[in-house]
């Protein structure tokens, strides 16, 4: 025989213990509002409500039942949002990074970039961010440049090998007399 006093009770019997049950519904219906309008994360919606200064039984509540209603789903966010950065020009790291600030685990935003890696490259995502940077800034003809092209590439997530290699032609060329071949 459990606990009582140790157990979780349902969302329904939650209500029980709120001083006002038109609250919660108030609070639940603004929280599907706030995520139909923006899509968030768990953690997110659970630092919103707390920020409204809701009971944590209210706010635990309203969690499960958004999750039981498939409001709250951190792995499809997770998945759009991979796919919305990445095509914005965002590399894995960078996004993983996001993703973690945003109170999403590590694996579910590895599987996430795993299953958008499948779609989409991260070499051509690097070479096409890489074309748009020196369309619109230049090709880089000092070291100085180069090396800021690197850092830019870097800060937007992509791997610094992937960077290194790509960089390589504008380094030769540098090298070999600092103009266009």
């Amino acid at each position: 025989m459990s606990d009582p006093r140790h157990s979780r009770p349902e969302p329904k019997e939650l209500m029980e213990f709120l001083p006002d049950e038109s609250l919660l519904r108030e609070e639940l219906v603004r929280a599907m509002r706030r995520i139909a309008r923006i899509p968030r994360t768990e953690a997110e919606t659970r630092e919103y409500l707390r920020q409204r200064k809701l009971p944590e039984i209210s706010v635990e509540s309203i969690i499960d039942t958004l999750k039981q209603e498939g409001f709250l789903d951190d792995a499809r966010f997770a998945k759009g949002y991979v796919r919305f950065r990445l095509g914005q020009g965002y590399g894995p790291a960078r996004i993983r990074r996001e993703l973690r600030d945003k109170g999403v685990t590590g694996s579910a935003a590895d599987f996430a970039i795993a299953a958008a890696r499948e779609d989409r490259d991260e070499l051509e995502i690097l070479r096409n961010v890489l074309a748009k940077r020196v369309r619109v800034k230049g090709e880089p003809r000092e070291p100085r440049e180069l090396k800021n092209l690197g850092t830019f590439l870097e800060r937007r997530g992509f791997d610094y090998n992937l960077v290194r290699e790509e960089l390589e032609v504008y380094f030769d060329r540098i090298k070999n007399g600092g103009g266009k071949s």
